[in-house]
């Protein structure tokens, strides 16, 4: 079962032996069957708040998944991690793409958002490279899976 000891014990080795970063994945919905894959995680912002302390140089990356964690909230976790980190927290910004995980909770908005999920998530933070004062585009694919967002607080719900 994953613990944040456990969690702590594969973080303090991984910072040891040079790992350059640590990202928590969010799953809201396990796999099922025998061996109960991805049934059982932790919560992304907190685990990654608490490796932040006990860590002093990989970075660290919490996800966020739009569809769940307003984008005020998400920048307020982002700005209080951030220093605990002292300078080491990033974002992965999620924009939900399976539908089980979210249905199961009654969030999943329908097949339009599925379609028009990167739009929406480029509403919450439009240019993320611009927003960290870097002028590289965020990496891109046929469409971006995700942004992977270093002081995401930056970031602003579009009015």
């Amino acid at each position: 079962m994953p613990s944040f000891d456990l969690n702590k014990e594969i973080a303090l080795k991984a910072e040891k032996y040079g790992v350059d970063f640590l990202l928590s994945m969010i799953k809201l919905r396990g796999f099922g069957g025998k061996t109960e894959f991805w049934e059982y995680n932790l919560e992304s912002f907190t685990l990654m708040a608490g490796l932040a302390a006990v860590t002093e140089k990989i970075k660290i990356y919490a996800t966020c998944p739009t569809l769940v964690i307003p984008p005020a909230f998400c920048a307020r976790m982002c700005n209080t991690i951030d220093p605990i980190s002292h300078g080491r927290f990033g974002l992965n910004l999620i924009t939900g793409w399976q539908r089980p995980e979210y249905s199961q909770m009654g969030l999943w908005p329908g097949d339009e958002h599925f379609r028009n999920r990167y739009t929406d998530a480029r509403r919450i933070c439009p240019h993320p490279a611009r927003a960290l004062g870097d002028r590289r585009s965020p990496t891109s694919r046929a469409n971006i899976t995700r942004w992977t967002i270093a002081a995401s607080s930056r970031c602003r719900p579009a009015t």
